[in-house]
């Protein structure tokens, strides 16, 4: 890897050859694009609305978010022990962090491989259901279905699941009340497809904050892919953390930031998708902040340790902050101003060499 910098096409030709032949790999890239159904052409057959309530016990003066990102879960991987091992890192996480509520923002699954992306997604709604925890999720790019209806409702109906995306296209809102109906914090989570926020979602989101424009609540918006801008507040030296890769914002093209800030009481955008950076940085009023990746059949481990990212939520105020954890409690938030792209530069490096 040339320059220190990790690549999605690197990933895609590496991690998958111990289960396919190189050219079986784009024989099965090509049907995924054949075969993918925009998650919004199907709607779920039972749920209705697109908002839940989530209720604390007590008044508390912060909410304790843990969110994790890029599971990358694959029945056909020849290690059966990575899953094994990403399910432990979730489980860590939680046990050290005793969040209130749990954010999985995408590629929990392998595509649509053999048609039975519906199986992967079981499997994982399963696991996130046994944690004992309030989650929502959020549609990763690699999260491909034969049935999306079907998909809807399966993370609907699952156990702990706040998931309300089913009528629209994987957006939906989650709303955290305490016990007297106070409306302390709010997500708006968003499908962000295979293209980034487009114009179906950005449709959606001008319709719903018109709905919801007198209802004030300090709101961070949850999706996978990242908006341009993350890429722009890098560039410009407003960002603060690590980068070891090029932002895929895919085809967006920074038009979607002015719909963004259009959410009323939005504080910040948490994404995933970019497995190697782990920055935030604040551009015209909302701070955009990537997740800490996850799941050990993704990339960048001998970069960025795999764990998750602690936030901590103020709602007297509206103010937040946040923390990136690993298993072994490792935690790190980035000076402002610090701005690491080589990998002898981390702050983690003996970490890595140990491994």
């Amino acid at each position: 890897m040339k320059n220190n910098r990790i690549t999605r096409r690197f990933f895609i030709g590496s991690g998958l050859v111990g289960t396919f032949s190189l050219l079986n790999i784009k024989k099965s890239w090509a049907r995924r694009e054949e075969l993918k159904i925009p998650v919004g052409m199907q709607k779920s057959e039972t749920v209705k609305d697109d908002s839940y309530i989530l209720k604390i016990h007590g008044n508390p003066k912060s909410i304790q978010l843990l969110q994790v990102t890029d599971i990358h879960f694959n029945p056909y991987r020849r290690d059966k022990k990575i899953d094994d091992t990403t399910k432990d890192i979730v489980k860590k996480l939680l046990d050290i962090t005793q969040p209130h509520l749990l954010s999985v923002t995408g590629d929990v699954w392998n595509e649509n491989a053999f048609g039975r992306g519906l199986m992967y997604l079981e499997q994982a709604v399963e696991f996130f259901g046994s944690l004992s925890i309030p989650w929502f999720y959020t549609w990763g790019n690699h999260d491909i279905l034969g049935d999306y209806s079907k998909g809807h409702d399966l993370l609907a109906s699952a156990k702990n699941s706040m998931y309300r995306g089913g009528i629209n296209m994987g957006n939906y809102q989650v709303i955290v009340e305490n016990e007297s109906n106070q409306k302390l914090w709010r997500f708006v989570c968003l499908n962000t497809n295979n293209y980034g926020l487009m114009e179906e979602q950005r449709k959606w989101l001008e319709l719903w904050s018109s709905k919801n424009i007198n209802i004030s609540i300090p709101t961070f918006m949850a999706c996978h892919i990242p908006v341009y801008q993350y890429h722009t507040i890098w560039e410009n030296k407003i960002a603060s953390g690590v980068k070891f890769e090029k932002v895929c914002f895919e085809k967006e093209q920074g038009e979607s930031l002015a719909y963004i800030k259009k959410i009323p009481g939005l504080k910040a955008c948490i994404c995933g998708h970019d497995h190697v950076n782990d920055y935030s940085g604040v551009i015209e009023g909302v701070d955009l902040i990537y997740g800490r990746a996850t799941g050990k059949g993704g990339y960048g481990s001998d970069y960025v340790p795999k764990g998750g990212k602690l936030y901590s939520l103020y709602p007297s105020t509206g103010e937040y902050e946040w923390v990136s954890v690993t298993p072994n409690n490792k935690r790190w938030y980035p000076t402002k101003g610090t701005q690491i792209e080589k990998k002898e530069e981390l702050p983690w490096l003996n970490e890595l060499e140990e491994k």
